[in-house]
């Protein structure tokens, strides 16, 4: 897990300085369908979304750390996906792929999963159990 904790700061930091480069930058550099100032806004909340559950959910145990870290790259996958929606990959609908859809499929279900894994290593339960509990009570 210690490369992916590097891997969560170097996208941190990507984020970071994307959003200071698109809030600080002249306007007339970028493509005329983006907004700069919100995705510059955009970019520094999300290093901040990505760094939220290291800094909320703290553990003594690897276990618990381990699931936090995987929950991050989840969070990093799906913001990721997304921001380069917002960079312009939705336009690849011309030539019959359809970026978005495949986006926001594989965002919720990654998202789903991780927030899953998470809150069973955080309640000491079985995935199955977790599943059956919150989908199948009467």
């Amino acid at each position: 897990m210690q490369y992916g904790r590097k891997l969560i700061r170097f996208t941190s930091l990507i984020f970071i300085l994307a959003g200071l480069i698109l809030l600080f930058s002249s306007k007339d550099i970028f493509p005329n369908f983006y907004n700069p100032a919100f995705m510059g806004i955009s970019s520094l909340f999300s290093a901040f979304i990505i760094m939220v559950p290291e800094l909320v959910l703290r553990s003594e145990t690897k276990l618990k750390n381990d699931a936090i870290i995987i929950f991050q790259l989840g969070l990093t996958l799906a913001i990721i996906l997304n921001g380069l929606g917002s960079l312009g990959m939705y336009q690849l609908f011309e030539w019959g792929f359809q970026y978005d859809k495949l986006t926001h499929f594989l965002s919720s279900m990654v998202l789903g999963f991780v927030f899953a894994n998470v809150l069973a290593v955080w309640r000491d339960m079985n995935i199955k159990k977790l599943f059956m509990r919150f989908c199948c009570q009467e």
